[in-house]
């Protein structure tokens, strides 16, 4: 059984609100995601996070979302989010804020059922809400929009009729639900079934109780067409003369019907004063409507706001037709817009690019400002310019502000600043300025007030092994880049020091009356050096580039005498504020810090190997296990007990009692037995005896890493293992009493050293082969790898150069900085521009990544689209380009594989010659690139190129036969490779639609991932390709990749992932089946982080998604399978999604004919929710089960630490 488990976020950014959704005081920024809400509250210091335990989940992608203000006049009352989620069970949620948790919760979920036979909206999938009626519209379903009225304050007239019931019920609501805000859904049908945009026509009549929708669809001839349509609340149906239920000369909603000129308008943009921008790709279009006193003619029907969904195919065969229209009527409306009949304002955009995003600035009598942003992310700002007695747009004007990443959203915040949400880039809040800068001419500030990383959409990916970083080919437009992915601590390195040699243990010492370190005290092997730490000043992690070396300066011998500088010392410590204390194998002595001399000393009868000091006490253990303890106070040491125990003492330490809860204690293990003791450390006398360790204990401390008050002993092993023990809060621990738990962290392989690196003890840094921080994580222990090589040890440093920072310590330098943060994923990038990367593939030898790029330069005065294509190697370390050939005019690079051929690497490229007038691409290349013959320093050239009859759409090197397989349009070849390293065809198989994705499966077999169909196992001969298995199913393959021997795993174009098996009779057999509810671009092999030998989870597959996710897919050995399937049964059936969204209606796997169970697969970002429950009766049920049968049959707390050791691997 597989665990998958999420490691970053999708990073997306899909919607943007602005509303005061928190505080009546205080605007927020909501930014969605594909299934997920961030909250900023914007305050003065900046944007701040709102939500207590980080961004809400949801169990669904979100197709639309909106504000809906309250009717209540209660002005500290706060608004409602609007939440569409899709299909198969697409579901409209009703969020607010909890402020007590901090949080967002449901209010009321209501189920857009389309019923039988209805299929998804082909462009526009969304939610609109009319503010001032309380009317919301959600469009999923094709030809159908769903209405739901809101309840209002008493007395306030909602809109509603006695008229006839509603054509189309939902069954999952019995009518009114008690508590809730929606108070009627009724559906209604369309006669325009291509809906591109939709929106309601704000601030009409409000003596009107109808809203009005305005509608941009497609007509039979592939013609925009604007309409206005009105929604009779009282007959639930679209209004028309016959139908209306009121009497007299009540207002009809503006009627208008008007062809659109510019084939790719797909936006309607509702202005303040009642009219509608429509947004095209190269002209903008404004229509103001006035009222009728009275019924024109039949209303039709109608849908549409926002960006739609079409697809590209759809918007070239509307430009190709050539249809463009009138302004003027077309229908069977007659309408009142700007005087006589439907005429619009029109303004030419600067520039060809299709518009993406709009926000409205402003709107007075003279001007409606609104910022547009088109798909290669320019800026510009369309000002609506009014003018006679009835403020009528009289003409539009165009200000390029300056280059965005590509927006999918745009919101308009205050004081000039604009958030933009991205797909293809980063997502940022940037300022408007009043004055272009010189030079550039930009409107923008070059500095983001704040900026969100983004991944997506991850194109492809390379990881190498389990200590290798993740390189993913990220974003497009304007926005190309290469993303270095790390898992691991965040260090912020300020200053290195090299030339300081050999240091073991390293101590901050503070100066004469001060409470800043001033002092650094060094041991090495043969020595004891001081250093100071200088005096420059910064207070956050940017400015620790202005601290150097100069800050850092070795002392003389001569500055403390008093110390004993030339043997190593095992502790050191200030003793209060005017002198220090140093422990060699010697003694204790004490060292008078104005004056640097020596005013006191204690001698050891024999060799002192381990000492601890804390406070004013001073542990000591001497050959033949003698334990004394000391007491330092007034510049004066002096014994106060000894102990002699039955074996060396292998590891001490000693903790204050800083805390009224908590007591001094000493801990020590013996040597021979691994016997653990805990110790009252002024008498000595035993407290407790915890069970001893499977391993010697190397190190030990005392720390509270977890829930408030309880305390744990720290116990770094031999084998590169922490034992977690905890104790009581006087040090008190009882066999058997169960509430002591203790448990296993394996972090590497070599004995692991603990120390102090945060303020007052709040993060323990532990050093071996894999070092990491321990840390306090929502209560729980939690734990970071360091992405430091080489690290012996580490120290808490204080200084006022050095502020709450660390030193790190490597066999040759001194690294001072700072943990800037504790989570797990941290993102470099590597910024590219248009070069949009492809396909990335790794050299070991060249230390080189080899890179495919798609260039796509707008011409925006010819209005056409330039696209290049190159292929480059770039240094593993740098990134910069070492080699670059660029590709034929319209050759596109399609695939990309590294190879090594006899030894020497090489690199496989793919393409495809892109003729526009021809649907299918006819003609392609396979290029060998290779090192230089005779020439050093890993140089590059183009050995060898193969011409084929297609495009090729992947490449796969099979290295038990030397020979690369190649995707051709509905074929896959066989590609021999010469002496010379020359290219020719062996063998051909045929038995594929669209062979688009190619796996090696050990050397002889091919896994063919199949566009049109599902998975192949190929075999390859010496001139023969031999298909062994085939699963028929129309799954719409993505990827493909082998897990492990004879399990392969794929994903599909609904976002599915599935496992098939290999059987002995070469039959694929069915595994897993998951919905990831993303599409997964790539799976490749390897882990985030290393694997432990001989454990019973192993993670060996990475996934990544087109919104920017990387998972980690872990497999699972039969008793733990067993063990996680139980845990994900109980938590499934007690914990549900926002909405009451269940796990199996969320994970089931979907396809175009209906939905399966998920099977196969444990979801670990639920089962890790376990680790975050505090309400007991809802664990019980957990642990107990439905029935007895169905116990869990481990505790609750080892199953937390099987849920964290699973943590860790992503």
């Amino acid at each position: 059984m597989e665990y998958i488990a999420t490691a970053h976020p999708p990073s997306s950014v899909t919607h943007s609100l602005l509303s005061n959704f928190t505080s009546p005081s205080v605007p927020s920024l909501l930014i969605l995601r594909t299934s997920s809400i961030e909250i900023l509250n914007l305050l003065p210091s900046g944007p701040t996070p709102a939500l207590a335990n980080g961004p809400f989940q949801l169990w669904g992608r979100i197709l639309g979302a909106q504000i809906v203000r309250p009717s209540s006049s209660d002005p500290t009352s706060l608004p409602l989010l609007v939440v569409l989620l899709d299909a198969p069970k697409p579901l409209c949620l009703f969020l607010r804020w909890n402020a007590e948790k901090q949080d967002l919760e449901t209010v009321e979920s209501v189920a857009v059922n389309g019923g039988v036979g209805a299929t998804e909206a082909e462009f526009y999938q969304g939610v609109e809400v009319d503010q001032e009626r309380g009317v919301v519209l959600l469009k999923v379903w094709r030809g159908l929009i769903t209405v739901l009225v809101l309840k209002r304050e008493e007395g306030e007239d909602s809109g509603k009729g006695k008229g006839k019931k509603s054509q189309r019920r939902d069954s999952m609501r019995g009518g009114e639900k008690e508590g809730g805000v929606v108070s009627e859904r009724f559906d209604v049908q369309l006669k325009q079934l291509n809906i591109l945009s939709l929106t309601f026509l704000p601030n009409t009549n409000l003596s009107n109780p109808n809203p009005t929708l305005l509608l941009l669809s497609l007509t039979p001839t592939r013609t925009p067409h604007l309409t206005s349509h009105t929604i009779d609340l009282a007959s639930k149906d679209l209004l028309s003369p016959s139908s209306s239920s009121f009497e007299g000369d009540i207002p009809s909603a503006p009627l208008l019907s008007a062809h659109i000129r510019d084939p790719g308008a797909n936006i309607l943009v509702p202005l303040p004063n009642g009219g509608v921008m429509v947004l095209g790709e190269t002209e903008v279009m404004v229509y103001e409507v006035e009222m009728l006193e009275s019924y024109s003619g039949e209303v039709g029907s109608g849908a549409g706001k926002g960006k739609g969904k079409e697809k590209e195919s759809e918007k070239k065969r509307r430009r190709s037709s050539g249809v463009g229209s009138s302004e003027g009527g077309g229908g069977s409306l007659k309408a009142k817009v700007m005087g006589a009949g439907p005429r619009g304002v029109s303004g030419k955009l600067p520039g060809f690019g299709e518009i993406t995003a709009y926000s409205v600035l402003d709107t007075t009598d003279q001007y409606t400002r609104v910022l547009l942003g088109d798909s290669y992310g320019r800026l510009t700002l369309a000002t609506l310019k009014r003018s006679g007695t009835a403020s009528k747009v009289s003409s539009i004007e165009f200000l390029i502000l300056g280059q965005i990443p590509s927006p999918t959203t745009l919101t308009y915040l205050s004081s000039s600043h604009l958030f933009v949400g991205s797909h293809f880039g980063d997502s940022l809040i940037t300022s408007i300025l009043p004055a272009p800068q010189p030079y550039t001419g930009s409107y923008l500030s070059p500095t983001p007030l704040l900026t969100l990383p983004n991944l997506a959409p991850i194109l492809d990916f390379w990881k190498d092994g389990e200590e290798g970083d993740v390189v993913t080919c990220s974003g497009g437009q304007n926005t190309g880049s290469l993303r270095v992915v790390r898992r691991g601590v965040g260090l912020v390195e300020g200053v290195v020091v090299e030339g300081i040699e050999e240091v073991k243990r390293v101590w901050g010492l503070k100066g004469h009356g001060s409470t800043k370190h001033s002092f650094a005290l060094l041991s090495t092997f043969e020595s004891t050096l001081l250093i100071s730490v200088g005096s420059s000043k910064f207070s956050d992690p940017s400015a620790m580039d202005t601290t150097s070396t100069d800050d850092i300066s070795l002392l003389p011998p001569s500055t403390f005498p008093g110390f004993n500088h030339h043997v190593p010392t095992l502790v050191a410590g200030n003793a209060g504020s005017s002198h220090i204390a140093q422990v060699t194998k010697t003694g204790v002595v004490v060292v008078e810090l104005e004056s640097g001399n020596r005013v006191d000393e204690w001698n050891s009868p024999s060799e002192v190997a381990l000492a601890a000091f804390e406070g004013e006490t001073v542990l000591v253990s001497a050959r033949g296990g003698v334990l004394s303890s000391l007491k330092v106070e007034g510049g004066k040491v002096s014994l106060q007990n000894s102990l002699t125990l039955p074996s060396e003492i292998s590891s001490l330490t000693l903790s204050s009692s800083s805390s009224s809860t908590h007591s001094s204690l000493a801990a020590i293990s013996l040597w021979s037995s691994h016997t653990l003791l805990i110790l009252n450390p002024l008498t000595l006398t035993t407290i407790s005896s915890p069970p001893p360790t499977t391993s010697l204990s190397r190190s030990l401390l005392f720390a509270s890493l977890a829930a408030k008050g309880q305390r744990q002993l720290l116990i770094g092993l031999g084998d590169g293992s922490v034992v977690v023990q905890e104790i009581g809060t006087g040090g008190e621990w009882e066999e058997g009493a169960g509430k002591w738990e203790r448990r296993t962290i394996g972090l590497g392989t070599t004995e692991v050293d603990l120390s102090f690196v945060g303020d007052d003890g709040e993060s323990v840094f532990a050093s071996c082969d894999r070092p990491s921080v321990l840390h306090e994580d929502h209560g729980r222990l939690g734990y970071s790898a360091v992405n430091l090589k080489n690290v012996t040890t580490a120290a808490h440093l204080d200084s006022s150069a050095f502020p709450s920072s660390l030193v790190l310590v490597t066999p040759t330098t001194l690294i001072f900085g700072k943990i800037n943060e504790m989570k797990k994923v941290h993102v470099q990038s590597i910024p590219l521009g248009h070069d949009i990367p492809y396909r990335i593939a790794y050299q070991p030898s060249l230390r080189a990544y080899g890179v495919a790029f798609v260039k796509t330069v707008l011409d925006r005065r010819e209005q056409q689209e330039d696209m290049t294509s190159s292929f480059k190697l770039l240094d593993e370390d740098t990134f910069e380009p070492l080699f670059t050939h660029d590709l034929l005019l319209s050759e596109r690079a399609s695939s990309l594989e590294a190879l090594s051929i006899n030894g020497r690497p090489f690199f496989a490229l793919g393409t495809g010659t892109i003729d526009r007038e021809k649907v299918e691409i006819q003609e392609g290349r396979v290029l060998l690139f290779g090192e230089a013959q005779g020439v050093a320093g890993g140089k590059i050239e183009l050995v060898s190129e193969f011409a084929v009859a297609g495009g090729v759409y992947a490449l796969a090197f099979l290295e038990g036969k030397g020979k690369l397989a190649a995707s051709v349009n509905s074929r896959v070849l066989l590609l021999d490779v010469s002496t010379d390293h020359q290219l020719s065809k062996s063998a051909v198989w045929g038995s594929a639609y669209m062979p688009a994705t190619l796996a090696p499966i050990g050397g002889d077999r091919l896994l063919v991932g199949d566009a049109m169909s599902s998975m192949s196992v190929v075999e390859a001969g010496e001139k023969s390709l031999r298909t062994v298995a085939k699963d028929a199913r129309p799954l719409w393959m993505t990827t493909v990749a082998p897990i492990s021997e004879g399990v392969m795993i794929g994903g599909d174009s609904n976002c599915n992932i599935l496992t098939m098996k290999l059987n002995d009779k070469d039959r694929l057999e069915n595994g897993g089946a998951f919905n990831v509810g993303e599409l997964v671009n790539r799976f490749r092999k390897g882990s985030l982080v290393p694997n432990q030998p001989g454990g019973s989870a192993r993670s060996n597959l990475i996934l990544a998604t087109s919104s920017g996710r990387l998972s980690t897919i872990v497999d699972l050995d039969s008793e733990l399978s067993r063990l996680l399937f139980d845990l994900q049964r109980n938590m499934s059936r007690v914990i549900e999604g926002p909405g009451g969204v269940t796990f199996a209606s969320w994970r089931d796997f979907k396809t175009d004919n209906g939905t399966s169970p998920s099977v196969g697969f444990i979801d670990g970002d639920l089962v890790e929710k376990f680790l975050d429950i505090k309400d007991e009766e809802l664990m019980k049920k957990i642990m107990d089960g439905s029935n007895k049968y169905e116990k869990l049959s481990v505790s609750e707390a080892e199953m937390c630490v099987i849920l964290e050791g699973l943590r860790r691997l992503h």
